[in-house]
């Protein structure tokens, strides 16, 4: 049993359910889920290989025959545009023995593997197999297996799953909710990277609490929001997705806003914007430029974390414009170093036998939102029902 402190009584951990109580009641939840390699095997089975995932810009593959080849919870997948210009991903993996026929970014008319040399087209078919016609197989119809893709706002989201819901229908209630989110009208200024010693959760988390907003940035951003014992002005949606919004009410000006303000946002009003696509999307909106974090595991304590930076057209065209960009990014690269101590930190705690996990603030609401959908699509919360019986 793990315990607090050696000269004190031991304290029982909350397990699963407790994240599931009113706020008020609610614990955070077991440290293992952080480490375990386990649990990140599990999450790629029920998350990442069944849920919606953005993975880049449509803009990263802006003419016929551009492509990315990603890596996603290990799978090889590549995004490319193909010769008519429609987005099509499919799994980088050869149809002879599997080897990558891709690798990186660039523009080309066809894949070829580097192994045996059997080549396919920008949209996956296998256009030749050097001496396999001699067996007498026909390859005619042979392709690379196909991934479901979606564009939305200007995004690449695919969906490794044949059977997963409709993507229209998984993205509306954040559409609706989140009109102000109008990356389509916007493009990117910016793509920054940053590796953290933690969890992809731990980030996750870490982009919806608001607990710590005024502590740990206390110097940055933190001092623009005005939060108190009020209920937080967020809206939870379906599958884990919420979305909240501040005002004149919640947050003041930042009297250094580089560039000049969104044209879709009240001149009249202070105004941002945050929300969260499970499982691994943060996107943000403030008065003259927007971000998305993606978030991708590279193992149960290290995450590669992407954030685009992006800015309407009018945006790219202010004086000094080159100086005020690396000024913004310096300001994200500061916000980011800021959280990247408490966060390695945290990874380290979760190991820690004496570690329990603590109760909620009401100021971590869309963290725990967000959770409750992890343990049930996870099927901690069955586990939770069984332990209890």
């Amino acid at each position: 049993m793990n315990v607090r402190d050696v000269n004190a009584p031991a304290i029982a951990d909350p397990g699963f359910a407790a994240i599931s109580r009113e706020i008020n009641q609610a614990h955070h939840l077991p440290g293992h889920i952080y480490s375990s390699p386990e649990v990140a095997k599990l999450e790629k089975e029920r998350i990442f290989l069944r849920q919606w995932l953005c993975v880049l810009r449509e803009e990263e593959i802006a003419n016929p025959g551009d492509y990315v080849a990603l890596r996603i919870a290990g799978e090889p997948v590549v995004i490319s545009r193909d010769a008519k210009g429609q987005v099509v991903a499919f799994m980088n993996v050869c149809l002879h023995r599997g080897v990558e026929v891709a690798y990186g970014a660039g523009n080309t008319e066809l894949f070829r593997c580097p192994y045996h040399s059997w080549a396919y087209n920008g949209s996956g078919k296998l256009i030749g197999a050097p001496r396999i016609k001699e067996t007498g197989r026909d390859m005619s119809k042979c392709q690379l297996p196909r991934v479901r893709s979606a564009l939305w706002q200007g995004w690449v989201f695919i969906n490794f799953d044949p059977q997963a819901q409709d993507f229209t229908e998984f993205i509306a209630p954040v559409e609706q909710a989140a009109p102000w989110y109008r990356t389509g009208e916007c493009r990117i200024a910016r793509k920054l990277t940053f590796d953290v010693a933690c969890n992809w959760k731990f980030i996750a988390e870490n982009l919806l609490d608001w607990y710590h907003a005024s502590v740990v940035h206390a110097g940055t951003f933190g001092k623009y929001y005005k939060l108190g014992p009020e209920p937080l002005p967020a809206t939870l949606l379906p599958q884990g997705a919420s979305v909240i919004q501040f005002d004149n009410t919640s947050r003041s000006v930042d009297p250094n806003l580089p560039f000049p303000r969104l044209p879709w946002v009240d001149e009249g009003n202070v105004f941002s914007g945050k929300g969260a696509i499970f499982p691994n999307i943060n996107f943000w909106s403030g008065m003259d430029s927007l971000r998305m974090w993606h978030l991708w595991p590279q193992g149960p304590g290290m995450t590669h974390a992407v954030c685009y930076i992006l800015l309407p057209e009018a945006a790219f065209g202010v004086d000094d414009f080159d100086a005020k960009l690396e000024q913004y990014c310096n300001y994200v690269r500061q916000v980011a170093l800021e959280d990247k101590g408490a966060l390695e930190s945290l990874q380290r705690g979760v190991d820690s036998a004496h570690f329990v996990p603590g109760p909620l603030s009401h100021l971590e609401l869309q963290l725990q939102h967000l959770l409750k959908h992890y343990v049930g699509v996870m099927g901690f919360d069955q586990e939770a029902a069984t332990n209890a019986r």
